[in-house]
């Protein structure tokens, strides 16, 4: 089931999110060899939200693989939400079109 959001923020973003769940790899750039295995929870064309098992940082430079979408692109970490003890929700930011996410 896809449902479609339109988020907007205080800095006039706005972007159809679409709740979809694709298994991703998040690379810190300053680290690339420390990755994190990652699901998206909703994405749009420029970006997503993750559920992660660390904390990121904000504004942490990043490379974000998924594999099965055929996706490799850099971005940044817009916000870091803890949701339980070990359990976390990343906004990634992406600087390039996401188009297999533009089309969903």
């Amino acid at each position: 089931m896809r449902q479609k959001f339109n988020i907007s923020s205080a800095d006039g973003r706005s972007e159809k999110r679409i709740a979809r769940e694709v298994s991703v790899d998040i690379y810190r750039q300053d680290e690339p060899i420390r990755k994190e295995r990652a699901w998206t929870e909703n994405v749009s064309p420029h970006g997503a939200r993750a559920l992660v098992e660390q904390v990121w940082r904000p504004q942490q430079h990043v490379l974000l693989i998924s594999p099965k979408e055929d996706l490799r692109l850099r971005g940044q970490i817009i916000y870091c939400q803890r949701l339980a003890k070990t359990r976390f929700a990343v906004g990634l930011l992406l600087s390039a079109r996401a188009e297999p996410w533009a089309r969903a």
